[in-house]
């Protein structure tokens, strides 16, 4: 609310489009999201990327690939707890490489002409959705894709009123110190515990912190995922689960930090040695000639 009053914005009473009602300040930012969903066009986009999210949802899972939010996706989650952003009709989601080679084999075994894993999501996938690869942002066929061997893909799907796409990043998953991680033994049927590399000696349920606290996301820089959730709630995203990755901005910002403070120390060492050297003369001879 701070933020919101902070802007000023709007500064007189507001019509949502296709709604006679108008209203202030404060009730248009708290306006109900399923009124304002159904009061404009950017309903159609919210419900476009619902069917996407469902069709994929299950089509992946159907496989055994488990896919996860990330990004933008994931911090419009949080933001409008458990929606969507209405207007946007993208999303951003992940799902691990090591999980789909593992799916591909099966599947490569049980069919040899399936050559990626992208051929698979497409049978799967029901009508009126397409799948792509994406690479550096642009959108190419998936005839020259080999198993999953790709940085990142797009499913796409177009309603009867909209076209919505979900970007998905592949990732790796490992324990940075595995031997800084030792969890205790459970007994049987109960679920397994893991450790977290930033947190060696804590233990959690294994399915509380999937994807683990390192991911790498191919043909990007080594991110940290600084926050893990279980499952994300609400009917959009029933059944995800979701990882939110540093930004590579923040990333970069952290990187100019510290090596503007490397150089701080190393000046200032430099600074001290020369002035003990100083200080350490012996003779107003030596100053003198130090001085020339």
């Amino acid at each position: 609310m701070a933020a919101r009053n902070a802007s000023d914005w709007p500064a007189s009473s507001v019509t949502i489009e296709d709604d006679s009602t108008c209203m202030s300040y404060d009730d248009a930012f708290n306006y109900n999201s399923e009124a304002l969903v159904n009061a404009t066009t950017a309903g159609d986009n919210h419900r476009c990327l619902a069917e996407l999210i469902d069709g994929t949802t299950k089509a992946m899972r159907g496989l055994g690939v488990d896919p996860f939010l990330a990004g933008q996706a994931l911090s419009s989650w949080v933001g409008y707890q458990g929606e969507l952003v209405p207007w946007v009709s993208s999303a951003e989601a992940a799902i691990a490489r090591e999980q789909c080679e593992e799916v591909f084999h099966k599947l490569h075994a049980v069919n040899s002409t399936l050559e990626s894993i992208l051929m698979a999501f497409q049978t799967a996938l029901p009508s009126g959705f397409d799948v792509s690869s994406f690479v550096k942002g642009e959108v190419r066929d998936i005839a020259n894709v080999r198993a999953c061997d790709l940085a990142e893909f797009r499913v796409g799907f177009n309603s009867n009123r909209a076209r919505c796409t979900a970007n998905f990043s592949m990732f790796f998953h490992a324990v940075k110190h595995p031997g800084r991680c030792a969890c205790p033994e459970v007994p049987p049927g109960q679920e397994p515990l893991m450790c977290l590399d930033h947190r060696p000696k804590h233990c959690v349920r294994a399915k509380a912190v999937y994807p683990l606290s390192w991911t790498y996301l191919a043909g990007h820089a080594h991110r940290s995922a600084i926050r893990c959730l279980e499952e994300v709630p609400g009917e959009i995203f029933k059944g995800w689960s979701a990882v939110w990755t540093v930004d590579e901005s923040l990333q970069a910002w952290w990187i100019k930090t510290v090596i503007s403070i490397l150089f701080l120390l190393n000046t200032t060492v430099l600074l001290l040695v020369r002035f003990r050297r100083r200080a350490s003369s012996q003779s107003p001879r030596d100053e003198v000639k130090f001085a020339e």
